[in-house]
């Protein structure tokens, strides 16, 4: 009878961990079980980013050119609200200053066009997503991306790093929030 009350015990104890907890994550992967999607990751100082875009699924975002393959490639583009609110519990989108820090990180801005825009450095690719308007039409698919920041513009604007193929560096813009960009987030390490 104890065995019985001690298996219903530990039974209890993993349902309640399986059940409270949103996400696993560890130095190299992270598994989001809202939709079982496993994103790479590298620990940069003091913060874990995705190395890749995020493609979880929900309102206001969606694959380039309305393409599910494009998904696979890029990622999805979202809007700022969307981005806000749909990232996974615990990673939060970066902010500038996150970005300005990644990029002293690899070496300023010279460097990290060569690691990052040329794509040599595989840990941290970054793929030409291009972008949505708030129109639906599409733009930019193999020569720019540009990533939400958690910064507002305005009410009506967000904060985007833009990265372009012609370009030497990450710049910075101001966007409608119903435009579509890619999104990486960022988790802090205590």
């Amino acid at each position: 009878m104890i065995k019985v009350y001690i298996s219903i015990l530990f039974f209890s104890l993993f349902l309640f961990y399986c059940c409270t907890k949103e996400s696993k994550s560890d130095s190299d992967f992270f598994t989001d079980i809202r939709d079982g999607h496993s994103y790479k990751t590298i620990k940069i100082n003091n913060q874990i980013w995705f190395a890749e875009n995020l493609t979880y699924e929900y309102a206001n975002c969606w694959c380039y050119d309305d393409n599910k393959e494009n998904c696979k490639k890029y990622g999805r583009l979202y809007t700022w609200w969307s981005a806000e609110k749909h990232v996974p519990r615990g990673w939060r989108l970066p902010t500038e200053k996150d970005w300005d820090r990644l990029i002293d990180f690899f070496g300023g801005k010279d460097s990290v066009y060569i690691k990052f825009i040329l794509n040599q450095y595989e840990q941290f690719k970054i793929n030409f997503a291009g972008m949505r308007y708030s129109d639906g039409k599409y733009s930019g698919e193999g020569k720019l991306t540009g990533f939400w920041t958690a910064d507002e513009d305005n009410k009506n604007y967000g904060w985007v790093k833009f990265a372009k193929k012609d370009v030497y560096e990450f710049t910075r813009g101001s966007a409608y929030k119903w435009e579509g960009f890619s999104v990486r987030c960022v988790k802090d390490l205590k």
